[in-house]
This record gives structure tokens, sequence and C-alpha cells, in this order.
């Protein structure tokens, strides 16, 4: 069983390289330090998100180590 770590919102949070994190489950505007990608499903297939856009989708995930994200709330 994998262990999914979830994303606060207000607290930014810094992402390990290439570790799934699970959204908040409502709508939320998305803002990171990088470039992040963002699924609807755990393992899913990944879209490149653009920061401070609505997160489109319930994982995120970043190809750089120690990206920074925020969700702030709508």
């Amino acid at each position: 069983m994998a262990i999914t770590y979830s994303i606060p919102i207000g607290a930014p949070t810094i992402l390990a390289q290439n570790v799934e994190y699970a959204l908040p489950n409502r709508a939320c505007l998305l803002i990171g330090s990088a470039a992040v990608e963002v699924a609807q499903s755990l393992g899913g297939t990944y879209a490149a998100h653009t920061s401070g856009q609505y997160a489109l989708g319930n994982f995120v995930r970043s190809a750089l180590a120690n990206t920074t994200v925020t969700c702030k709330r709508l």
C-alpha cells in the first residue's frame, strides 16, 4: 500500500521529487514555486499545471526537489 501525503489549504508545503500528494477535497488555487503536474487518480496520467490556476486534479507532483506549493481557498 502506497503512502500518500496531503496538501493542506493555506499552508505552504515542500514537495519531494516525484512523490504524489493528494490535493484538498475542495476547489482551490494551486500556486507553485516551480513546474508541477496534476492528475485525476493516484498513479494516473499527469498534465502540466499553470501556477495560480484552479487545481483541476486530485493529485499533484513535481519533477524537481524542494518545490513549494500552496493551495489557496477560493
